[in-house]
């Protein structure tokens, strides 16, 4: 439900424009980290909104984490074009897990 929310409203308008700013191969890191970024941020409000605490922001570095991550393993495999795969047990794993 999230990545469809999030799809429109985040990733295709920073996607837009990367576009313009800069080269292809680097569109995707910019747009994933603004989504990630974005998603961190409705996370936190859920938690402060269910526990009526001070958010410690765990949930902002551990979004951002994730996308810095997720930015670098991008950066890494489209300069290497195939070249570097996981392996199955991981990559269906990792498939799951989004699903």
């Amino acid at each position: 439900m999230v990545s469809n929310i999030l799809r429109p409203i985040v990733y295709d308008l920073v996607l837009s424009i990367s576009r313009q700013i800069t080269a292809r191969i680097w569109v995707a890191l910019p747009t994933v980290l603004a989504t990630f970024l974005v998603s961190s941020l409705i996370h936190e409000l859920v938690f402060y909104n269910n526990r009526r605490l001070k958010p410690t922001e765990e949930v902002t570095c551990f979004f951002l984490l994730r996308g810095v991550l997720l930015a670098v393993e991008t950066g890494i495999k489209k300069p290497l074009k195939g070249k570097f795969t996981v392996s199955r047990i991981v990559g269906k794993e990792v498939q799951n897990q989004l699903h």
